[in-house]
């Protein structure tokens, strides 16, 4: 999630998702419990207030990000919702408990974090570069 004003992106990680402990979840569509989603939507308000920045919210299309982007437009922010912003997508990961998930494959990852396919899905250089696209950097 992140507010975008010309000169910088201020960047918030969305609320902890509600029965996903121990999970493996990117582009898994999980919700968030809404006292959570809207505890992080004030505070994200706050600081907008402390810094004067725009109130304007780029989130996800997932309900982890975008619930809370729900909450400041009722609040009158204006709220983008674009899939550049997606989490990271695990393939064949996506979904399952990590201890079931075959330990050579996540000792592959951890060797080359930035360009190995977790579950043949996503790289980090690719969440990276889509990412950067996104923020015109």
């Amino acid at each position: 999630m992140s507010s975008k004003p010309d000169d910088a992106i201020w960047a918030w990680r969305h609320p902890r998702p509600d029965h996903v402990a121990g999970v493996c979840i990117g582009r898994t569509d999980v919700a968030v419990d809404p006292r959570r989603a809207r505890r992080l939507a004030r505070q994200i308000q706050r600081v907008a207030r402390a810094n004067q920045l725009p109130h304007e919210i780029w989130t996800s299309p997932l309900r982890r990000c975008s619930d809370v982007g729900r909450w400041l437009r009722r609040w009158g922010w204006v709220h983008h919702i674009d899939a550049a912003l997606l989490e990271m997508d695990f393939g064949a990961w996506e979904g399952k408990p990590w201890s079931v998930i075959p330990q050579g494959e996540v000792e592959a990852w951890n060797r080359d974090f930035a360009r190995f396919a977790p579950g043949a899905g996503e790289p980090v250089m690719a969440l990276i570069e889509r990412t950067r696209a996104w923020s015109g950097a």
